[in-house]
Order: C-alpha cells, then structure tokens, then sequence
C-alpha cells in the first residue's frame, strides 16, 4: 500500500517580487559589491515577510518567492502579503536614499496572488506547488518598479483594507487564459461600509445606542462585543456607528483600530487611534505635522515632536512614549469635552491587542478625568481584558435565526430562484452572516453551494493552529468518514498511516470537550458538517484515496457491512472493480433502494468497454431500482439501453466469427 504522504491542498497568497535591471547594476558593481548590496536587501525583505508570519518559499536569481498561509495558515493572508510588499517598497526607498552618492537606484516588480496550493516534501526540502505560484510571476512581470499588482482573487478578500486601481488583464503565458488585476494604490484610512442589510440585532442596537447617549463621561462605560469569526461582530459596530454620526449636530470624529497580531510596533493599536483622529500625511514635513498638532490640540511643542517622531520612527521603544500618547489622547478627548455626546473609541478584533496598548488602557482608564465610549469587538474576552475593561457591557453573539438567513440571502442574491440552492447555504452556514455572504458570492458564480468557500475554509484551518501538529492531522483523517465512526475504526486508520494510534482514545475526549466532535452510543461524528468539509478539502487527493480504502477495508470486516458505506468508500478511493463486486453481490438486496443509484451510475461509467456482461447486470440493477421506486418511464428507457448493447454486442460476435 501506497504511504500516507506529508503535505496539503490549501489556499495561499504567493508573493513574487523581481528587481528591475538587475544585470545593469551588476555590471556597473563589483561582484563583491552586488553580493553584499543583494544580501542586505533580501535580508530585510526575509525579516518583513517572517514578521507577517509567511515563508519565503526560495530566491530566484533577483527575485524572492514568500508565502503567505504556510506553514501557519492564517484568516487575513492576502492582506499580510499585501502590507508585507508595501513596507518592502518603504524600505526600498530607504535604501535608494542611502545608495544616492553612488547614482544607484533600485527598484522592485512585486505581483500577489491567491490560490490552492499543495505543501510536501521534494527530497530534504519543504516545497509549494500549483498554478498560483505562475500567476504571482506573470503579475509581477505585468507590474511597474516599485509598485505592487494584485489578482481579482487577493483584492476580494482585502477590499476594506487597501485602496486598488481600476482592473486591468493580463494574459498568463502558455494558457491563453486572462485574469483581471489591480495595482494597489495604498492603505483605506477609513472605515469601511457594509451594504449587506443589518439583520436580527436591532434590539442590541438600540440598546447600545441609548447607552451612549446616556454616557457619563466620568466613568469608564461601552460593550465589549464578542462571538465566532464572521458572526456579526464588526457589522453590529459599525451599525452603532452608523446610528451615532445621524444624531442632530454630531461632529464628533471617530477613534478606530483594528489590532493585528502580526504588527510588531509598540503601541500599535494606540497609535492607530490616534492617527485616525489627526489623518496626518507621511508626505507632510514633520514640522508641519508638529506645528499642527500645538495649533489643534494645544500641547506643547516638545511634546507634539516627540510624537511625530514616535510615528515617523515606526513607533521605535521610546521611554516617554507612554507620556505622549497619554497626553495626546487627553488633548484629543478634551477638545470634544464640551460636546453634547461623548468621543466614541471603537477597536476591532480587540482579542490582538499588543501589550503595550493594553497597559496604556489600563493606565488611562485609572488616572483620566473624561473617558470616551468604548466599542470593542473580539472573538474571546481574556481575564486581562475584562479586567481592564471591567465598566463595559459583555455581549455574546450568535446565529440569526432560519427568517433572518433567507431576508439575508434574498437580500444579496434576489434573482436567485432555486430553493434547493437557499436550502444548502442554510444548512452549512449554520447562521453565520458571514458564511451566507460567502456562500452566496461562490453560488452565483459557480451555481453550487456544496463546496466550501475560501474565507470560509481558511477561518476553519487557521482555528487548528491552537492544536499539535498530531492532533491536527488526526482531525482531517476522521473528515474522510462519511458519516460517523467509532473508536476502534480511528485507531485503524492512525495505526495504517503509520500513526500514534494510543492518542485516539485521549484525543477523541479532548475534541468532544472542545465541542469538535459530538457521540451518540459510541458513534463519534462531527458537530458542523462545513468544519469536516474544510478539513476534508484540505487533504492531499493521494491521501484522501488511501484513506476511503482503509476505511472500505475496515467497513467490510465489520459485522454490520454497511453496504452503502462501503460502495462510498470504495468508489472515492477508486476501487471500480472492488466497487462493482460489492454491486453486483448485493443486487437482490437493493432493487429498492435509490441510495444505489449514483454508484451504479460511478461503476459503469469505469467498466471496461468489452465488459457488456457487468454493464447489463448494472444498468438493469439500475432499471429495477428505478421501476420499483415508480419511476417507469426511466426504468424504460434503461431497459431499452441494455437491448441495444444486447444487440451490438450480438453483432460483434457475429463479425468475429
């Protein structure tokens, strides 16, 4: 038997990134000198991609190859790699500035794409393969130096998070085939508007709306908001913000971050607040800036450089920064202090805060006199976070109910007429708005609803990272059982793969705690079937065949012999002949049953065309199965197709005699 191989189908962004006149430059410096020059440019561009937490894949001559979902798979991999190649360009520009006395200038093609890949090994070496890695080649060649060129596929899954060109194509070679591209024209300052409808919060809404009304500025008041990945989090925000900036004579501004845990800088989430607030331009001379900040907030004007100089440094340890950013932040909330409404602060995914903005919190809300009104969305509330924010409001949550689905899909597909289509994105999206989005966006260009979207997928694999390896490499072999299973079956499959099959037994009462898994009489399933679906894509084709024919092995040991199980199993692992022996064997028993019906279909279709004795035997299983079920006019034209064979294959004896 064939091994169980290392390695999985996953969705990535790979990042392509080419230097323009390399052979040029090389010819005007010293071997010694390029050699130097290039070792100092992809060693800042290696220490940038691993601080998005990517890999860099290899390096081809002047090129470097990174990406973003290996090893660690993460929800928001299309933005890393995009704000990755945009601090590459920075630095670019720092070294241009430092190469100036030498008349060299350097410059970078980078092109983005998001695509399915699979990970193993080559030899000693971890590889990715797939078309994805030529299609990020072909966008960089298609890209000016010193810019940076996405696919459609990237733009969609970041769109509130950068600013992009109009799209333009560009033909991959070899293919014929045109993809549209965007090239990125920076980072969205704003926050993004949602044109979904907003369903089935509304009485939160007004809650949280009087609340802030009522806010007494004296004292540390708002709601921490918290749920699962797509449930609502950030919509319900946004709504309350929404709402707020109506109210008669409101010119408040709005403090907004949205904390990433790849963001190293210190302060970031604070930093973030107030840069939303001051909209300060990096193009604008740091005395300006500083003038401006004494003309607006009237601070001091050492401390109003030391900010700027905290910013323009990228937020470098400084230690008075905890000074200046509390001084600026009281500069800001007192201006507004004489407004009819409080400063409405609202940070997002606030489960990535860094440290340091979760001290400087803890600090302001002790010593400040005015406070603002706090929105906070995470997915988890830490012990540390509620203590901080103790004075705030904790509100969880969770699905809409079936009506509030269907308003939302009608909503964002109203031509859609095909209720079997509403009934499936029901099922696997289980009420999350997030997933119907989804789930309806890949419907409509792919009229099925039966596979799992990207976004989707991916916020499901990037949940295992928590888990050990071995843990997580069990999960996706049980996705291979149709439907359920029990102990002793997944103790099979570890000890067939050349597994720990000890583990099973502790891992199963681990996953059923974690609420992964749920039993019923000793049979183990999983609790949402779109989790096992994207377990499931994620593994190699090669292993998933092994595995359906360890799992038909086993199956056909049992006592039960669950024959549909076993036909299942057999056919996924594309075993037709053994497929085809469990058929035909079991014809007496399934005249009735129209569960066989799409296995005889998958065994003929693989019959050897001379075997007109197997093909008649199927099709006329299949025309039983079909009469008996009161289905007589195909049961009829089945019975009219085995005549024909009956007859061609009388014919051909006939000529070969």
């Amino acid at each position: 038997m064939d091994s169980f191989k290392n390695g999985e189908r996953r969705t990535v962004s790979v990042l392509f990134s080419d230097m323009k006149d390399s052979t040029s430059l090389s010819q005007r410096l010293d071997p010694e000198e390029m050699d130097s020059l290039m070792n100092r440019i992809f060693a800042r561009f290696e220490a940038t991609v691993k601080r998005y937490e990517g890999t860099v894949e290899k390096y081809i001559g002047d090129a470097l190859v990174a990406v973003f979902g290996v090893p660690t798979i993460h929800e928001d991999d299309p933005s890393r790699a995009i704000h990755a190649a945009m601090d590459f360009q920075e630095d670019i520009k720092t070294f241009n500035q430092s190469f100036k006395d030498k008349k060299i200038e350097i410059g970078f093609r980078t092109g983005i794409h998001t695509g399915l890949i699979t990970t193993g090994k080559r030899g000693d070496y971890e590889v990715v393969t797939g078309h994805t890695m030529n299609v990020a080649s072909r966008l960089e060649s298609a890209a000016s130096p010193n810019r940076i060129v996405v696919s459609g596929a990237t733009k969609e899954e970041c769109e509130n998070d950068f600013l992009f060109s109009d799209a333009f194509i560009v033909r991959l070679k070899g293919r014929g085939e045109v993809i549209k591209a965007y090239q990125i024209e920076g980072k969205k300052a704003d926050l993004a508007a949602d044109r979904a409808p907003f369903l089935g919060r509304e009485e939160l809404l007004d809650r949280v709306f009087k609340d802030y009304i009522k806010h007494d500025s004296g004292s540390t008041g708002g709601y921490l908001i918290a749920g699962k990945p797509g449930i609502g989090k950030t919509r319900l925000a946004l709504q309350v913000v929404a709402r707020i900036s109506q109210l008669p004579d409101f010119e408040l501004p709005l403090l907004y971050s949205r904390a990433r845990r790849y963001r190293k800088l210190s302060f970031a989430v604070i930093s973030d607040l107030l840069l939303s607030y001051l909209r300060l331009d990096p193009s604008i001379d740091p005395t300006d800036w500083t003038r401006r900040l004494c003309e607006e907030l009237a601070v001091e004007q050492e401390t109003a450089a030391a900010f700027v100089r905290f910013i323009l440094e990228k937020n470098q340890p400084d230690n008075n920064a905890f000074v200046i950013l509390y001084v600026i932040l009281g500069a800001i909330i007192k201006k507004h202090e004489r407004s009819p409404y409080p400063v409405l602060l609202f940070v997002d995914n606030v489960h990535h805060i860094d440290r340091q903005s979760r001290d400087f919190f803890q600090f302001f809300l002790k010593n400040a006199r005015v406070k603002p009104f706090f929105l906070l969305a995470g997915r988890e509330t830490h012990p540390v976070l509620t203590s901080i924010f103790g004075g705030l409001r904790r509100v969880e949550l969770g699905p809409l109910d079936r009506e509030e689905c269907i308003q939302l899909i009608e909503a964002l597909w109203p031509e859609n007429r095909q209720r079997d289509l509403v009934d499936r994105i029901l099922v696997f999206s289980e009420g999350n708005p997030l997933f119907i989005k989804e789930y309806v966006k890949f419907a409509k260009e792919n009229r099925d609803s039966s596979a799992v979207p990207m976004t989707i997928q991916n916020i499901f694999l990037a949940s295992l990272s928590k888990y050990e390896e071995n843990m997580q490499s069990l999960l996706k072999k049980l996705s291979a059982f149709a439907h359920s299973f029990i102990r002793e079956e997944a103790e099979f499959i570890q000890e067939r793969t050349e597994a720990n099959a000890k583990m099973v037994a502790p891992a199963l009462s681990f996953f059923l705690r974690e609420g992964i898994l749920i039993e019923e009489n000793e049979f183990y399933s999983f609790t949402h079937e779109v989790f096992k679906i994207a377990l499931y894509n994620s593994l190699l084709n090669h292993n998933k065949k092994l595995l359906h024919g360890l799992i038909a092995e086993k199956l056909m040991e049992s006592k039960a012999r669950p024959t549909i199980g076993i036909l299942h199993h057999l056919v996924r692992a594309e075993k037709y002949a053994e497929a085809k022996g469990i058929l035909l064997n079991e014809a007496d028993r399934a005249y009735h049953n129209m569960e066989f019906l799409p296995y005889i279909d998958i065994v003929t279709d693989h019959l050897e065309e001379r075997d007109h004795d197997s093909t008649i035997q199927c099709l006329f299983m299949k025309s039983a199965i079909l009469f008996n079920n009161g289905k007589t006019e195909r049961a009829d034209d089945i019975v009219k197709q085995i005549l024909r064979i009956a007859i061609h294959r009388k014919n051909l004896e006939w000529l070969e005699t």
